[in-house]
C-alpha cells in the first residue's frame, strides 16, 4: 500500500511539473501565445495556492 501511495505522490508532483514547465515555456515565448497562456494559468494558480505542499506534516 505505500508503495502505491508513493507512486501516486510521485505521478501528482509529475503533473505538476509538467503543467508549470508548459506555462513558463508560453510565458517567455518571444511572442507569447495568450489564449495558451489563459488555458494554463488556472492550473498554475492552483499549484501555487496549495499550502499543503508548502507545509507537509
Amino acid at each position: 500500500m505505500a508503495l502505491k501511495a508513493s507512486l501516486e505522490e510521485e505521478l501528482a508532483f509529475q503533473k505538476e511539473y509538467l503543467q508549470t514547465m508548459d506555462l513558463l515555456e508560453v510565458a517567455s515565448a518571444p511572442q507569447p501565445d495568450i489564449d495558451k497562456f489563459v488555458a494554463l494559468a488556472p492550473g498554475y494558480t492552483a499549484l501555487l495556492s496549495d499550502q499543503s505542499r508548502y507545509n507537509p506534516e
